[in-house]
């Protein structure tokens, strides 16, 4: 067996050692606890460290500038799908000279979507590690992340609905961050338990390419939302 599966099975049963059996299932030795505790936290070190668009074995290297390099390649990337972002901002350019509050409320619709979609991708992540979640039942999972982040929406479009409505004096205002509020939480908590959920399906380690896709949909439906729902509504 391999030893992350040996890791599982110590973390499922609390073992304390399990025996390893070669030809005609002779006894060769045994694992023990202490060695996979050290599996554990080279694993978990591992996600960490993935989760951020890093490699872990290039962090250990001492040439800094191979180190740069690999670091280098993931915010290439990240800058590709900031450009997607910027595209989409520029299709809305004449709405948001119309109402300049458009450009200061923006960056609030992004990061929450971002930081709701960053909070469901690390609980689906570690349950995809552990072995408690698959794609084929995967569907009880999405739904309680769907319905966390709805009811999350719900609650904080209601804030900043009232902020916005106050702070620039337009009542619509408020009612367009408030709905588009909604939506990017909403397809933060679908797309953020979604995309590691396929990327495993598909034997691509959910750690290393999530951050980046999901971060990539939550800033286009956010900001897309946000200016389109100005621009029927306010225009």
């Amino acid at each position: 067996d391999h030893i992350n599966e040996v890791a599982k099975q110590f973390e499922k049963y609390d073992l304390n050692v399990v025996a390893v059996v070669g030809y005609q299932d002779m006894l060769m030795g045994r694992i023990t606890s202490d060695d996979i505790l050290d599996v554990i936290e080279e694993n978990a070190t591992e996600q960490m460290y993935q989760l951020a668009g890093v490699d872990d074995n290039f962090e250990h290297d001492d040439n800094l500038f191979v180190t740069a390099k690999n670091r280098a390649l993931w915010l290439f990337l990240n800058l590709g799908t900031a450009i997607l972002a910027s595209l989409v901002i520029g299709i809305f350019d004449e709405t948001i000279q119309s109402y300049v509050a458009l450009a200061i409320l923006m960056p609030i619709v992004a990061s929450m979507g971002g930081n709701a979609g960053t909070q469901t991708l690390a609980v689906t992540v570690r349950q995809l590690a552990l072995g408690d979640i698959d794609f084929e039942n995967s569907k009880d999972t999405i739904k309680k992340e769907v319905f966390i982040s709805i009811f999350n929406g719900l609650l904080f479009t209601l804030i900043m609905g009232i902020i916005a409505w106050f702070w620039f004096k337009i009542p619509m205002l408020g009612v367009v961050i408030a709905m588009s509020m909604v939506i990017n939480l909403f397809s933060a908590g679908f797309f953020g338990a979604s995309i590691p959920l396929v990327l495993k399906k598909f034997d691509i380690d959910p750690a290393i390419g999530s951050t980046v896709l999901l971060t990539t949909v939550t800033d286009i439906v956010g900001f897309f939302s946000f200016l389109g729902l100005a621009t029927i509504i306010l225009l």
